[in-house]
């Protein structure tokens, strides 16, 4: 299995996944899928990757593995090629790593949401294995249609790394734009969501947030997001949801008033961004 120490997994994610893998690799119907899908993604095919996952997922669940499990052991298992891939198209070290740290982000709120390493976002996780997706520092960004005319934009997504600081987004934004040679960015996020004002100015949250002009939001009456908030897909007993964090209570107490977690789309531009002197 690809060498993870460049990365701060725990260490009992590391041997679940290093377990599993060799588990995987000795049994024939979950080997041919996992090299096959190498074998595609060296030579520069096209993978159907909800068909590999899709398949990965059934061989593994067979076999006492969750299918969450195969899904990081397989994107771990092209990480080599990954790196190749990155370095012949003369991208740095840093956005390689950056990049694919988010394995592990994901790969941590699988544990928290479910209880097993691995990740259920595995389809998403994909466009950092095709060069549609890159992080900068901080934030990640790919290039995207502007909701508003279709001209390309920089759409940023936030990994859930801990508290968003002005400073660090700031230098991922400049680092996007100098990549992309873009200068508008957008985001579609339930941290633009003006109920997280109440968390106070100083919020890295409302920090962040206060950076874009919000265009729209959704009317997402499935709660999709919860899952960010409280570490759990069952939301059915608002009660019982945690209450640890001030988030937690806001949250908690705009869905038991009938809310619900509704995102954001909001843009800016560099230039926008430097002449509100702040």
């Amino acid at each position: 299995m690809y060498d993870l120490s460049q990365w701060p997994y725990a260490d009992e994610a590391v041997e679940c996944l290093r377990d599993a893998h060799r588990f995987l690799m000795h049994r024939e119907q979950s080997r041919s899928i996992m090299d096959s899908t190498h074998e595609v993604y060296r030579s520069g095919g096209q993978i159907d990757w909800k068909s590999v996952l899709d398949d990965l997922g059934i061989a593994s669940g067979k076999l006492g593995i969750s299918p969450y499990t195969a899904h990081l052991v397989l994107l771990v298992h092209l990480l080599d090629e990954a790196e190749r891939r990155y370095r012949s198209h003369g991208l740095s070290d840093d956005i390689f790593h950056n990049s694919f740290d988010d394995l592990r982000v994901k790969c941590e709120e699988c544990f928290r949401v479910y209880g097993t390493y691995g990740t259920f976002v595995a389809l998403w996780i994909t466009r950092f294995h095709e060069m549609r997706c890159f992080a900068f520092g901080r934030l990640e960004a790919e290039v995207v249609p502007f909701r508003v005319d279709g001209s390309p934009v920089i759409n940023i997504h936030i990994p859930s790394k801990g508290r968003l600081v002005e400073s660090e987004c700031r230098a991922s934004y400049q680092k996007a734009a100098d990549f992309y040679h873009l200068e508008r960015f957008v985001t579609d996020s339930w941290l633009l969501n003006p109920v997280n004002r109440q968390l106070g100015k100083e919020s890295g949250i409302v920090r962040f947030a206060k950076d874009y002009r919000l265009l729209s939001m959704s009317e997402d009456h499935d709660n999709a997001d919860a899952w960010r908030i409280f570490d759990t897909m069952d939301i059915s007993d608002i009660s019982a949801l945690p209450a640890r964090t001030r988030l937690q209570r806001i949250w908690r107490s705009h869905l038991a008033s009938g809310g619900f977690i509704e995102r954001g789309y909001g843009t800016f531009t560099l230039l926008e961004l430097e002449g509100s002197g702040v």
